[in-house]
């Protein structure tokens, strides 16, 4: 089942869909479902999504290149913050859902300009009653937070241009775990997660805070580092999917076909990270992502 079928079907309270992305000039592209497949923008699209009773947001999605693009020519992040606005006023939905990525590589300057672009998007929205989400790498220490030039303190800033009454929550990616430490380990180890709400609570308003979990699982090779995402569903059609056995340190599913690791979320997963994540007083969670995966019970 694709993932507007199962947002029809679960109704969450919130529904991020992904109908933009910043290109490598700093334009924003729509995402059309004629262009880009199966659940992308159309009129009947939204309209289903927005009959689910759900909070819809557009997922603005983007990476390097996107911020680079933005930091050589302020115009672009008027154009690209005040399109966003419109859009989500035309159509009537709760707010935007910033997801631009690969935050290791940016400069300082490109830092700059993403914070930019975030003040005057977020004015944009909120002058319409529109709301903004941001989308941040977990982090766990302050050593660990020098891995980036982007630091959440850059959120909690005052006066002209500041950004403390801007964002109204931070979406924490605090998965993908076995991208840094290897295949075989977690996606999502419990642990892990506990200090990166910690680290959260401790820069932002538990309020404003929204923890991730993983659907998802992979696939790779032991001790490598270049695992492949998959779904439930696609886990499911892999060899001696039926031997896998929970990992506690996670709630996760996996199992091992010689030097091959597999690894998958179930429901019990699913309520396992859930659960974990309200125990540390968060009750915001977001799931990545719908679409050939569990859900809770």
């Amino acid at each position: 089942m694709k993932g507007i079928d199962k947002a029809r079907l679960y109704k969450p309270k919130v529904i991020k869909a992904e109908f933009h992305r910043i290109n490598n000039n700093g334009e924003l592209v729509l995402m059309k479902e004629e262009e880009w497949g199966y659940g992308g923008y159309s009129d009947k699209n939204i309209k289903i999504l927005k009959n689910t009773g759900s909070d819809i947001y557009t997922t603005l999605s983007g990476l390097k290149p996107s911020v680079t693009a933005l930091s050589k020519d302020y115009q672009k992040i008027i154009n690209v913050s005040k399109k966003l606005s419109t859009f989500v006023v035309n159509n009537n939905i709760s707010g935007v859902d910033v997801d631009i990525e690969e935050f290791g590589a940016w400069t300082q300057g490109e830092k700059e300009a993403y914070l930019s672009f975030i003040y005057e998007l977020g004015i944009k929205l909120h002058k319409n009653s529109k709301k903004l989400i941001v989308n941040l790498p977990a982090v766990t220490s302050e050593s660990e937070a020098n891995w980036y030039k982007l630091k959440y303190d850059d959120f909690n800033t005052t006066g002209e241009k500041g950004l403390s009454n801007i964002v109204d929550y931070y979406s924490i990616m605090s998965y993908d775990y076995m991208f840094d430490y290897g295949v075989g380990t977690p996606v999502q180890p419990l642990d892990w997660l506990g200090k990166s709400i910690e680290y959260t609570k401790s820069k932002f308003d538990t309020n404003k805070i929204i923890m991730g979990i993983n659907a998802y699982g992979y696939k790779g090779t032991n001790g490598e580092y270049t695992p492949t995402n998959i779904t439930y569903e696609q886990a499911s059609k892999i060899n001696n999917f039926n031997t896998a056995q929970r990992d506690n340190s996670s709630g996760e599913m996996y199992w091992n076909n010689g030097n091959k690791h597999y690894r998958y979320v179930d429901v019990e997963g699913m309520n396992i990270k859930k659960d974990y994540i309200l125990s540390k007083g968060i009750n915001k969670i977001s799931v990545w992502h719908l679409g050939g995966n569990k859900w809770f019970y």
